[in-house]
């Protein structure tokens, strides 16, 4: 039974949307396709933050939880769980970049050059910035780590 696409969270820098793949109540494994701050203005059919942020899927909690302590409190969310990130509207070279870019520590920044040449690709400086403005969950691949120069 499909309950619900998407829910919101409350935190200090107002409320986040995480959106996700799957069926609630199911056998089939819930994976977030997205993360997003909600405008103001808008009034979306998102039910409010869920008490049990499980969703039915063990990773949930955690990966919730992670996330309102670095928006609450500034705690660094660390390496993200791949098995509870919907990739599978990416490309093979979408998918290199965002893991590639998950592993910069936090307080550290890299170039664009920098992820063109640690993916073994040093003239697809303009694809990786691409590949960033898509980006599905700028909180967990932190696309704002990477910079021009």
């Amino acid at each position: 039974m499909k309950l619900a696409q998407s829910i919101r969270i409350s935190t200090n820098l107002g409320e986040l949307v995480l959106e996700f793949s799957g069926l609630l109540g199911s056998d089939q494994r819930l994976r977030v396709r997205s993360l997003r701050f909600l405008r103001p203005e808008e009034r979306p059919e998102v039910p409010d933050e869920i008490a049990d942020a499980s969703l039915g899927a063990p990773d949930f909690e955690p990966f919730v939880q992670g996330l309102k302590h670095y928006l609450d409190r500034g705690a660094p969310l660390g390496p993200p769980s791949w098995a509870i990130l919907d990739d599978s509207e990416f490309t093979e070279f979408q998918r290199a970049v965002y893991r590639l870019v998950s592993g910069i520590p936090f307080g550290e920044r890299r170039t664009y050059g920098w992820v063109a040449s640690q993916l073994g690709k040093p003239a697809a400086v303009r694809a990786v910035g691409q590949a960033l403005r898509r980006n599905p969950f700028p909180l967990i691949v932190a696309c704002h780590r990477v910079v021009g120069v």
